[in-house]
């Protein structure tokens, strides 16, 4: 196959391709940067829907796991939450009506914090590895 060229002068080749580049085919970028993740993280964001909600619990730990970060992510640091404040986070977060397993495995995880008595939970300050913030960044830019 032949190729058809084209000239092309710019006075800023830096400006030009930076602009070209932004400007070029999302999804080409998007599956480039989907083919770069591991099979972890593109598991993980099977599990979400359109909405960026937990549609099931994976049965895999590892993706279980990644999962967990996202629901994480909407809870603040430095704030002490009730139990009741913590169900409603989660029930926003997913579509299955099972709050009580994705609590207690945040817990589990030590993502959140809580009192013995269950009175008040917290976030766990976390500095998530690459691959969960390679994750994060896909699952918030609605990738699949």
């Amino acid at each position: 196959m032949t190729r058809l060229l084209v000239p092309l002068s710019t006075p800023d080749a830096s400006a030009f391709s930076k602009t070209f580049i932004a400007s070029e085919n999302n999804e080409a970028v998007e599956a480039v940067n989907l083919a770069s993740m591991s099979a972890t993280v593109r598991k993980a964001l099977f599990q979400f829907d359109d909405a960026g909600r937990l549609v099931r619990l994976p049965n895999k730990l590892s993706v279980q796991q990644m999962t967990m970060w996202a629901l994480w992510t909407k809870f603040e640091a430095n704030q002490k939450y009730t139990e009741k404040e913590v169900n409603a986070i989660i029930n926003g977060f997913h579509t299955f009506g099972d709050q009580a397993t994705l609590r207690r495995e945040l817990v589990n995880m030590k993502l959140l914090g809580r009192k013995s008595d269950c009175s008040e939970y917290w976030k766990e300050p976390h500095r998530p590895n690459d691959e969960v913030q390679d994750f994060l960044r896909a699952w918030r830019a609605g990738l699949k």
